[in-house]
Formats: structure tokens, C-alpha cells, sequence
């Protein structure tokens, strides 16, 4: 059963490796594709560490440049994590329908999927972390000198891997915090050796610092997507309905308050164990949603989105499973499991999907290689072209002359998909207020008898940027005549729009 969830999962997150990349994807691809001097930099202003984009930078080089390529990490991290949460559950609980429900939910989570296949950090830091959390109840259990090295240097490689692991640290430490508390200071890891250890591991944290500091000067571009919300939407991006998570909680809890209450006694082992695991698992969960729904509602780091609270996730998916434990007897625990994996695949959309088109998940919504392979068909030699790329980085065009946050930001038609043009009639467009076309996208449009605009969003939006560009170029500049622009061509290729504005005389 174990090997068909595994198996079933990685032919889901090998299936969408065909997709088009998207416009983050396309920021790993151009990170990618540079130098390795370009590396570091480029991973930066885009909001991220170094480490991950390194290890893509190779893989390009041993394996070339495509989507397989660059999804590679992922896909093979996304394959594994049903089978590590599986593992991980076995060991801690003893409980085989809680290990092959954990299976199943993280093999046709949606959320899980996507993560696992995108060219993105996230499906590894999802491994990465529930590796981790084994390694630290192994040393709860017995501290070698093997342990605590292995906890001192996974901790900096999650944090060097995405920031926002920051998180489950701080969750790591309340929940050990919680399990001393519990067992009422009897356990084998030591506070002294645990302090000793996060300094350590803090220490190696610090070289990151400056890009740090940097990228939170940046903060209040994330208010552009990540709004505030009130207390009792912080449970939102749980996995849940409102009263299945209400049940899981209270599981939880009641588990951390019988543990405290209940004398220790000769063979208890197991049974503190399974309630140390549970605590843990509870900390894993709400301490990361806690604290970015608090930094995001102070506006100090808008934190409160999927993305960063990624490597909760699959702590998510095992409190689920843990609900099997509520009922009492064997049969009804496996028969549990089995309706709890039923229910994450007819949710995870998969079925709808394959009874429209035979596929095991949608098209992703942008499709930058046809956009880009389609205008390569119709651009002639005295053409021009706007971007849009949607990042909100491009809001800092404006009042930035830097070369590299303009290479950044046309990316998406400059790195793995390259649009057949020189780059001097390029021009990238901010973020907001797109169709007033900043000076230099101005009078790049105005000399040439046509402009293309490739906007990023649904035909919607595209529509009002090309009557506010067809508005702003129709003004004349100091000793011109006014002319009229209009649209002569347009093409849709998902949430990617391709527009052509031509000059009437």
C-alpha cells in the first residue's frame, strides 16, 4: 500500500514537469542559466538565499537547460515526502493506519503537488524539515555527539535554504519546551546542551544577515498580495474544514495534558513517547501560523501565506492522520485511514480533472513558452517590446536605474524562453499604474512603428493596460504631432497576454 501511495504520488508531480514554467519558476531559470558569479546576486533580488539556486546552477550544467531540469529538485523531493512522513509516523507512533493515512494525504495534496513541482525551493525544504524534526526526537531519546552535530548543521541548512524556516525553529524550540514541561524536566536532551546547540546553530545563521536586512527594507512590497486578517481566519491556510481542525486541536491538547497529569510508570515508554510526538506535532503546526499571522497583522514581515508556511505543511497532514487514534478499536482506525485518503484525493480535484481531459492536473495558468515562442513568429526588425512581468519587484523601476533589477524583471522572456530581439528594444514595465508606460517605455513605443505589450494577467486586466498605453502614447511629446495608436494583433495564452499596439498615421 505504502509503495502504490508513493509510486501514485510521483507520477502526479512527474506529470505536470511538462508545464510551461511560471514567472517565479522563470526568476530560478534566469538565476540558473547565468554564471556563477551571477548566482548570489541574482537569487537576491529576488527575495531568496543562494543555496538552493547553486545546487540549480549545477544541475543545468550536468543535465542542460529545460523544465525537467530545473523542476528536477522538487519533483524528487515532492516523490519522497509521502514515504519520510510515513517513516516518521511509524517510528513515533507505532501506528500503521496513521503512517499510511499521513502517505496518502501528502500524495494527492494539491498544495503538495504544486510545491513538488515547480522550480522552486519549497517541495525540498518540506523534506528538509521533516528530517529534521526525526533527527530532533532522536536526540530527545538519546543525544549523541552524532545527534546534536546533525541538528546544529540541518538547522543552518534549513535556514540557508529558505528564510522562512526561521519558523519552524522557533517551533522546534517551543515544543521542546513544551515536552520538558511535560515530562517535567526528564529528558535525556539536556536544556544546557539544547541551548548550547542553538547558539551554535544560530552562529551559522549569521552570515546571511546583510541579505537579510536587505531583503526587509523590500517588506512592504509583500502587502501587495499578502493582505492582514483578522484572529479567527489564522487557521485558513490549514487543510481543513473548520470542525476537523477544532477535532484535531483538541486531540492534541488533550494529549499534552494527559501526558503532564499521568505519573510516569515502568513501560510507559512507548506511550511518552507517542505523546512527546503529538506535542511536537502541535508545535510544528501552530507556532509558524501564530507567528507569521502576528508579524503579518503588526506589518512588520507579511508572513501569513502558503508559500512561507510551507514547511508546516506536512505537520498539517499528521495531526490529520493522528485523528485515526481517536477511535478505539483496530479495524476502525484502518477503516479510518482509508476513508481519510479517500477523501484528499476526490478534494484534490484530480478526478475532476482527468473525466475533462485525461490529465492528472490543469495546465499551469501561464504559459510564457507559448507566449514567447508565438511573438517570436511575429516580431519584425523594427518592432518593440513591453514587458509586464507581474513581479512586484518592477515597482522600484521607477526610481531605480539599476541593470539588474531591469534584467530581473525580463526574465520571463530573457532566460529559459528568449524572445529573438536586441535588448535595446526591451523595456520593462513596473508593477502598478501599467498603462501609464514610464518615460523610457514611452519613447522606446514611440520610436517604432509598432509596440508590443506581454503582459502578465487574464484579459481583463491586459484590456485596461492597452487603453491606458494607447491613452499615454497618443500624447504627444515636445515638437511632435500627435498620432493615434490601436490594436492590430492580440493572442492568450493563459494568464499571459500578447498584444500588439501599431501607429496609424
Amino acid at each position: 500500500m505504502l509503495l502504490a501511495l508513493v509510486c501514485a504520488g510521483a507520477l502526479l508531480r512527474l506529470v505536470q514537469t511538462r508545464d510551461s514554467l511560471w514567472v517565479d519558476e522563470l526568476h530560478t531559470a534566469w538565476t540558473a542559466l547565468g554564471s556563477l558569479g551571477d548566482v548570489l546576486p541574482r537569487a537576491a533580488i529576488g527575495n531568496q538565499s543562494p543555496l538552493f539556486f547553486w545546487g540549480q546552477w549545477l544541475l543545468v550544467r550536468l543535465f542542460g537547460p529545460s523544465e525537467l531540469t530545473l523542476r528536477l529538485t522538487s519533483v524528487v523531493a515532492g516523490s519522497l515526502l509521502p514515504l519520510a512522513l510515513c517513516l516518521l509516523a511509524l517510528r513515533h507512533t507505532g501506528a500503521r493506519p496513521v503512517a499510511l493515512a499521513v502517505a496518502g494525504l501528502a500524495a494527492f495534496d494539491p498544495l503538495l503537488l504544486f510545491f513538488a513541482s515547480e522550480a522552486r525551493p519549497y517541495a525540498a525544504l518540506q523534506l528538509l524539515a521533516v528530517a529534521h524534526v526525526g533527527l530532533l526526537l532522536e536526540t530527545w531519546r538519546q543525544p549523541t555527539r552524532a545527534r546534536r552535530l546533525g541538528l546544529v548543521g540541518g538547522a543552518a541548512l534549513l535556514f540557508h535554504w529558505h528564510y522562512t524556516a526561521a519558523l519552524l525553529l522557533l517551533a522546534e524550540a517551543a515544543g521542546y519546551g513544551l515536552v520538558c514541561w511535560r515530562r517535567r524536566g526528564a529528558l535525556a536532551y539536556r536544556p544546557a546542551q539544547a541551548g548550547l546547540d542553538g547558539l551554535a546553530a544560530a552562529a551559522l545563521c549569521l552570515p546571511a544577515a546583510p541579505l537579510l536586512l536587505a531583503i526587509f527594507d523590500r517588506r512592504h512590497n509583500w502587502a501587495e498580495f499578502i493582505p492582514q486578517r483578522p484572529w479567527w481566519q489564522m487557521l485558513d491556510p490549514l487543510p481543513w474544514s473548520g470542525g476537523a481542525a477544532v477535532l484535531v486541536l483538541g486531540w492534541l491538547a488533550s494529549a499534552l495534558w494527559r501526558g503532564r497529569q499521568a505519573e510516569p510508570t515502568p513501560g510507559a515508554g512507548d506511550q511518552a513517547q507517542a505523546g512527546d510526538f503529538a506535542v511536537l506535532v502541535l508545535s510544528w503546526l501552530l507556532v509558524p501560523l501564530a507567528a507569521a499571522w502576528l508579524l503579518t497583522r503588526l506589518d512588520i514581515a507579511r508572513l501569513f501565506f502558503p508559500r512561507y508556511l510551507a514547511a508546516s505543511a506536512p505537520a498539517a497532514l499528521l495531526a490529520a492522520a493522528l485523528c485515526t487514534e481517536l477511535l478505539p478499536a483496530r479495524w476502525a482506525k484502518g477503516l479510518a485511514a482509508g476513508l481519510l485518503v479517500l477523501a484528499g484525493v476526490v478534494t484534490s480535484g484530480i478526478p475532476q480533472q482527468l473525466a475533462i481531459d485525461g490529465r492528472a492536473l490543469a495546465d499551469r495558468a501561464e504559459d510564457w513558452r507559448g507566449a514567447v515562442a508565438w511573438l517570436n513568429t511575429q516580431l519584425e526588425p523594427d518592432d518593440a517590446v513591453l514587458v509586464a512581468s507581474g513581479l512586484i519587484e518592477a515597482n522600484a523601476l521607477v526610481v531605480s536605474q539599476d541593470p539588474l533589477l531591469a534584467e530581473y524583471c525580463l526574465a520571463p522572456v530573457m532566460s529559459l524562453y528568449r524572445l529573438k530581439i536586441e535588448r535595446a528594444r526591451l523595456e520593462p514595465l513596473p508593477y502598478s499604474n501599467l498603462g501609464e508606460l514610464p518615460p523610457a517605455a514611452r519613447d522606446l513605443a514611440r520610436q517604432h512603428a509598432r509596440t508590443w505589450l506581454v503582459v502578465r494577467g487574464r484579459r481583463e486586466a491586459a484590456s485596461r493596460v492597452e487603453r491606458a498605453a494607447i491613452d499615454a502614447l497618443a500624447l504627444p511629446a515636445t515638437g511632435e504631432r500627435p498620432r493615434q495608436w490601436r490594436v492590430s494583433q492580440r493572442a492568450s495564452f493563459g494568464r499571459v497576454q500578447v498584444i500588439a499596439l501599431s501607429r496609424t498615421e
